[in-house]
């Protein structure tokens, strides 16, 4: 193996250190992530919640009663929103499953 000069060293410490940097930052970002999730979790619970409770109740009356429209008395918007954001957790499930594994 062909030894490496002191520039190639260097140059190879200054690309190492701005990845460095960069996974500073990333390391921020999932932690800013992390703390949006655990939000997203608690809002989608509520909705589910919601949803499997009192929402066909609710949106019957409201169907009935009222002159207000509400996109959420609509099933399959609901269903839909929760389907989304489930699948986008598997497909983040799936992706951390490879990040752990890569190294």
């Amino acid at each position: 193996m062909e030894e490496k000069t002191l520039k190639q060293r260097e140059e190879k410490m200054r690309e190492m250190e701005l990845l460095y940097r960069e996974v500073l930052n990333d390391n921020k970002e999932m932690s800013a992530f992390l703390r949006a999730f655990m939000k997203m979790k608690q809002r989608k619970t509520e909705l589910a919640n919601f949803y499997h409770g009192e929402w066909l109740e609710d949106s019957e009356v409201l169907a009935n009663q009222s002159e207000i429209h509400f996109e959420i008395t609509n099933q399959d918007s609901i269903y839909e929103a929760l389907t989304d954001q489930y699948f986008s957790v598997i497909k983040i499930l799936k992706q951390c499953a490879i990040y752990i594994d890569s190294d």
